[in-house]
């Protein structure tokens, strides 16, 4: 089914241009996200408790004060999107430890999106709180000790092999492409070394005793204690309510992964114990979550070795090029739908900050005044004082009237 069009503006200027552009249906498109147009917004008076926000390529529907609905498009700019195990590990966490998740959660999956149904969890994102300054440092101590607790517990699932807790395969981006590619973690060794071998940089210094001792030295092994992790765990991701944490969300990225995954992902910091030891107040919920890892003993630091063989793959190992990647056929979203509407427009065409707006404004505003204060006094001279003026003299008939400095409106 066509959808309706986009409502532009008339630009023309004769009738016969306004005559080709009056559209044959009274129905415009709205709202690209959700479809509505203008003959549904005439003609009913429907006001919407369902409302989206985006991020990236996800769609995030909040269904009234109860539920969330989230779309994650299977494919995204003609790649595969990578697996996600948000429900598996919230499923796992809800029914067996006290991590507060997403409760009630459901999932299915159509030709083009998987889609997650859940309960919201109350409060706002540690990330708004703290944007608006209204933590104490108590609570931020609260919330980093909290959050430090829910992690040590959910470590205590653990398996021989990194994945998510349903058996599916997590991304690496570790040994794995960072971008275009969807690598998978896995324990063999020779389907690991078959993809990176082709991408190994043309280097003297790549030999091959240098290629034998890096394929055999690979990093995940079967047999290995890998831990359960939230795998991109930040302040977006952690829900809180009057001091407290009331949801960690969003585990599309997490599962079984190394011990000191989690601890160097979160850039601990072991001295951050002392410096809060000397200045609690000062600290913030992340030195605080570092803190009480410290002190449970779950700052599994990353091995040296570990550290320089990631690094050398960074080093020797390229990124896989977009050409090179398998595409895949995607609907393609128009983020410049909304630069036909004029307003819009004029928005984006006021460049700079808030602040900068504001600061312009007040300029103009004191220009304006101070214009109007010149045509007032201007009017209160008589009429040779005002003829004596245009022609360019001063009131004392001296000739010497000074200039007026108009320099700032060039700057």
């Amino acid at each position: 089914m066509e959808r309706p069009p986009v409502y532009e503006h008339f630009q023309g200027t004769t009738k016969e241009e306004l005559a080709l552009y009056r559209p044959k249906s009274p129905d415009f498109i709205l709202c690209q996200v959700c479809g509505l147009d203008s003959s549904q917004y005439e003609h009913n008076s429907y006001f919407s408790h369902v409302k989206v926000s985006m991020y990236s390529s996800r769609g995030i529907w909040s269904i009234g004060d109860k539920y969330v609905i989230k779309e994650r498009p299977r494919v995204y700019g003609g790649d595969l999107c990578p697996p996600s195990a948000d429900y598996a590990v919230s499923k796992l966490l809800a029914e067996k430890t006290n991590v507060p998740v997403a409760k009630d959660m459901r999932t299915w999956e159509d030709k083009n999106s998987d889609w997650y149904w859940m309960e919201r969890c109350p409060g706002t994102t540690l990330l708004e709180a703290g944007n608006s300054r209204s933590l104490t440092w108590k609570q931020h101590q609260t919330i980093g000790y909290e959050l430090a607790e829910y992690l040590v517990e959910a470590r205590k699932f653990t398996s021989t092999k990194p994945g998510a807790p349903d058996g599916s395969r997590s991304r690496d981006k570790l040994l794995g492409a960072e971008y275009f590619a969807v690598d998978l973690m896995t324990v063999d060794q020779e389907e690991w070394w078959a993809r990176t071998e082709p991408r190994l940089r043309k280097h003297p210094s790549v030999i091959k005793e240098w290629k034998k001792t890096f394929e055999e030295s690979y990093l995940f092994k079967e047999g290995d204690k890998y831990v359960l992790s939230h795998g991109d765990l930040n302040s977006a991701n952690i829900m809180v309510k009057d001091g407290h944490i009331t949801g960690i969300i969003d585990w599309e990225h997490g599962g079984y992964r190394s011990e000191w995954f989690e601890w160097n992902q979160m850039r601990g910091n072991p001295k951050i114990a002392q410096r809060l030891a000397k200045n609690s107040e000062k600290g913030k919920w992340r030195d605080f979550f570092a803190a009480r890892m410290v002190e449970i003993g779950a700052n599994v630091e990353m091995p040296d070795e570990v550290y320089k063989y990631i690094e050398t793959y960074r080093t020797y190992v390229r990124e896989p090029m977009d050409i090179e990647c398998q595409t895949y056929p995607y609907e393609q979203p128009n983020r410049h739908w909304y630069s036909k509407c004029t307003n819009y427009m004029r928005y984006l065409s006021e460049h700079g900050s808030a602040a900068s707006l504001v600061q312009k404004r007040k300029i103009r505003e004191k220009e304006e005044a101070e214009q109007t204060a010149v045509m007032l006094a201007f009017n209160k001279l008589s009429l040779n004082e005002k003829n004596n003026f245009l022609a360019g003299k001063s009131q004392t008939g001296s000739g010497n009237c000074k200039r007026v400095d108009n320099s700032r409106y060039y700057r």
